[in-house]
């Protein structure tokens, strides 16, 4: 995968492993409305120029749907119905960090900041 171009920020890599006796599963793509096709291009092209997405031109196993959503202000939201790959996916057991191992780590602090990520 490419990296993500500057203003977009680094969210580190992940590497995901399947269970070889869950069968992948490629699903047909369904149906842009006409209306959408032409702002749903646009956003794939742009989600590909910013590096969020790359461009695949050939036949991988694991395939998705896509679900289009326009949100009030005319914009798209691409999604993807991940289902069968989830339940695919070896999971990694990781212990979360409670409040309590997190406040002694932040009791020297003076500037707090909230992330909020929409793209």
């Amino acid at each position: 995968m490419q990296q993500s171009k500057p203003g977009i920020g680094d969210l580190g890599t992940a590497s995901l492993s399947t269970d070889p006796d869950v069968t992948p599963r490629a699903f047909p793509c369904r149906s842009v409305p006409l209306a959408l096709k032409t702002k749903v291009k646009m956003e794939l092209d742009s989600l590909c120029e910013r590096g969020i997405m790359e461009r695949v031109n050939k036949p991988i196993a694991w395939v998705n749907q896509m679900a289009v959503v326009e949100k009030k202000n005319g914009a798209v939201i691409i999604c993807i119905e991940p289902q069968t790959l989830n339940k695919a996916l070896k999971q990694k057991h990781l212990k979360m960090p409670t409040l309590d191992d997190v406040l002694p780590t932040l009791q020297k602090g003076k500037v707090f900041s909230k992330l909020d990520m929409k793209a």
